[in-house]
């Protein structure tokens, strides 16, 4: 835009024979020695021979008369035919700037020419800037802006500080439209600026509203948004945890084994496991990440309990790792759980919390008791998706550092931190997983109908054994790094800053048992309850009187429960109430050895005279249990018979025993509102005609059965010793049931007159 040279003139300061060395010079200019000696000699700078030296006319150039202050404030502009003209097609911002700019520059010229042998420039430099800064001078300027307009001045002279864009000062924008941008922009999608832009450039041309460009309205997006409305809006998560005040808990107010806080954790290490692939219909080894179940001590940091998985960690495994826990150290009086709903579990919590209605409480999915009320602990759940409620993320943090990475298969966090050494162990699970069991372990695991659950603990196994001696023998006894432990060891810390009035309380093994991992409802079989987790037989005898029972047979029904790293011992309850049963072992006539009173050692013998010896003894009960059962039922007969023959006057004898059956029971007739209704009445009448026809009947039967048996003749010759005859059974032979009476009735049609 401005062609030419500039010359600072001002008549008033200007020193004629003002000379400097070639040294001052090329600083001044920012040249080399040599280019300025050069320029000297063409004659591009105005120079005299001071001897051997060169001497430069300080006001043939600019920069040098700005720098050793000759000039003054009226800038004129000297083009190439030398015709002087004023600073002009400027606006009026523009040359504000450009005065503002050179002030600041011949400023620091000046100081900078005055300034310590022992500071050099680029030093005074910045100490020059923070010094005008904190002046409060406007505008602030950097050391390295600073440094650019110096160097322009060098270059072309003041002409070189105008702003040569097309337009300087404040864009013109509605607000109404920044506004809109604004709505648009700041949404959790994060939209492309550009995009906005378009949108609102359409919005604006339909109201009218003024909207710049899109480079401003980029930078206005960047600079004057407010940061926090800005991460409100685009991520919400990250402002709760930057922007928003944290609350500090005081964990001093309370003492160690008062609560608990548990939370699941992906292990940073890639360990062997062999599984199944559907897909391919084969067994292969793989590398997979274990999951860690934690219970913390939240005043101690002290790990109570902890297991570890394949599969992703479910309610059943947070039960049986808080059973583990207060099975070793006693029972906590609260809980501090995760929000997930393997923690929220309606038997082991109470369920989720639903809200019914605006007017009503806050109540359970279902009205269930739940298995922490019955052991009298309590419960709180985090806040979702929030780490820093909970101490025990910290913990799985250190954990990573300390124990995470020391294994050659660390995995890292995610892929940005993941070791480039981690490539090498591509298919080499196996030969990995052979170094740290034995060959016994190995082969248990490849065997492929084994249950699953063995397999994943046989592989865990080491993992687990180093995990437990890491935490006990170097974790533990190291200083706690809650800052309440007071530098106490976490071990240390958790069995000294326990509450006075704290007391050692472990529930009942039966109400424990509630907390593990239960079945389905099985039936008890001749060997036991099969377990399928761990692919055997479990017995006890308190389970004898539930054994051999159908499929059907819902009230001897059983189930179990267990911990799945246990195989010493199940639970047993009953299937329709859970009342504690029994605690059942291991089936001990399983795995016998086949020739174990000649081939076998001295166990193998054991464990078959222990099977035998059962057999017997079940045998021996049960054939006890049938004799007792069947002396009550022959003499309950014998009983019965005696009975009836007394009441109908028979005379009975070892041989032969006459049994008359009892007349039928009256049907039971009940009475409405005083009254007896028309059918109650018809079927009385129809038993009172019954009775009469069978008291008839009964009174021949005697007639004809008297004490000389008589034939039912009036032949005297007859044997006595004949059979006594019914009279009635050469009409009713082949007859029974309804058929017999209806012939009775073709025959005796007023049988319901009276007796003879």
């Amino acid at each position: 835009m401005v062609n030419g040279q500039l010359a600072m003139v001002n008549e008033s300061n200007a020193r004629e024979g003002a000379w400097i060395p070639v040294a001052r010079a090329a600083e001044i200019l920012g040249w080399s020695a040599r280019k300025t000696q050069i320029a000297c000699t063409t004659g591009e700078l105005t120079a005299r021979r001071n001897g051997p030296q060169w001497e430069i006319d300080a006001t043939c150039h600019p920069a040098m008369r700005i720098a050793l202050g000759i000039g003054g404030p009226d800038l004129h502009l000297v083009d190439s035919s030398g015709s002087e003209a004023v600073l002009a097609g400027l606006s009026a911002a523009k040359r504000e700037t450009l005065h503002v700019r050179y002030g600041i520059v011949r400023r620091f010229e000046q100081a900078c020419s005055n300034r310590p042998a022992s500071t050099g420039r680029t030093e005074f430099l910045r100490i020059w800037c923070e010094a005008w800064n904190a002046a409060g001078h406007e505008p602030n300027v950097s050391p390295r802006t600073l440094e650019r307009w110096t160097a322009a001045v060098r270059r072309g002279g003041a002409a070189a500080l105008v702003d040569a864009r097309r337009y300087s000062g404040q864009a013109k924008m509605s607000p109404q439209a920044w506004e809109a941008f604004a709505g648009m922009y700041l949404r959790e999608s994060r939209p492309c600026a550009s995009s906005i832009y378009e949108r609102v450039a359409v919005l604006a041309e339909a109201e009218g509203w003024d909207w710049p460009s899109l480079r401003t309205v980029q930078q206005w997006a960047s600079r004057k948004l407010d940061p926090a409305l800005k991460t409100a809006g685009t991520d919400p998560k990250r402002f709760r945890d930057r922007c928003l005040p944290t609350l500090e808990r005081d964990w001093s107010r309370i003492g160690a084994m008062q609560v608990w806080v548990a939370d699941h954790r992906q292990l940073d290490v890639l360990w062997p496991r062999y599984e199944y692939v559907p897909s391919k219909r084969q067994w292969r080894w793989a590398w997979r990440r274990p999951w860690l179940t934690m219970f913390l001590d939240c005043r101690s940091w002290m790990p109570v309990a902890w297991t570890l998985c394949f599969d992703s960690p479910n309610g059943n495994r947070v039960m049986a790792t808080f059973a583990r826990g207060v099975l070793a150290h006693g029972r906590p009086e609260h809980l501090y759980l995760d929000n997930g709903k393997d923690f929220r579990m309606r038997r082991f919590a109470g369920g989720r919390m639903v809200n019914c209605s605006s007017a009503e409480r806050v109540v359970p999915e279902k009205q269930v008791r739940p298995l922490l009320e019955r052991l009298g602990v309590g419960a709180t759940f985090a806040a979702p998706y929030n780490a820093r409620a909970k101490v025990v993320e910290p913990w799985f943090r250190l954990m990573s550092r300390s124990f995470d990475t020391t294994w050659p298969s660390y995995c890292g966090r995610d892929a940005k931190v993941r070791p480039e050494a981690l490539k090498a162990l591509t298919k080499k699970a196996e030969s990995f997983l052979a170094g740290r069991i034995g060959s016994e372990d190995l082969a248990a695991i490849l065997l492929h109908d084994g249950p699953a659950d063995v397999r994943d603990r046989l592989c865990l196994a080491p993992l687990q054994r180093a995990l437990d001696a890491w935490i006990t023998n170097d974790y533990a006894v190291r200083e706690s790094p809650s800052r309440w432990c007071s530098g106490l060891s976490a071990r240390a810390a958790f069995e000294r800053l326990r509450g006075d009035a704290w007391q050692c309380v472990k529930p009942a093994e039966a109400d424990m048992a509630l907390l593990l991992m239960p079945s389905v409802p099985v039936r008890v079989q001749p060997q036991g309850v099969y377990v399928k987790a761990f692919g055997r037989f479990y017995d006890s005898p308190d389970l004898d009187a539930r054994r051999c029972g159908s499929g059907r047979d819902v009230a001897r029904k059983v189930s179990y429960r267990f911990d799945p790293d246990d195989e010493t011992k199940v639970y047993c309850f009953d299937a329709q109430s859970d009342v504690f049963l029994c605690v059942a072992g291991p089936y001990a006539g399983g795995g016998c050895h086949p020739l174990a009173a000649r081939l076998g050692d001295d166990e193998d013998r054991d464990a078959v005279a222990v099977a035998i010896a059962r057999q017997r003894r079940l045998a021996r009960e049960v054939s006890g249990r049938l004799r007792g059962v069947r002396e009550l039922a022959g003499n309950a007969a014998l009983e019965l018979s005696r009975r009836s023959g007394q009441a109908d006057g028979l005379k009975l004898d070892a041989d032969h025993a006459s049994l008359v059956a009892p007349p039928p029971p009256r049907r039971a007739v009940i009475q409405l509102q005083g009254e007896i209704s028309r059918a109650a009445k018809a079927g009385q009448r129809h038993d009172d005609e019954r009775a009469e026809q069978e008291r008839t009947w009964q009174s021949a039967r005697e007639f004809f059965a008297n004490d000389k048996r008589a034939t039912g003749t009036d032949d005297q010759v007859a044997s006595p010793d004949g059979p006594a005859v019914d009279p009635w059974s050469m009409f009713t032979d082949g007859l029974t049931g309804t058929d017999a009476q209806e012939q009775r009735d073709e025959r005796e049609p007023n049988a319901g007159a009276e007796p003879l």
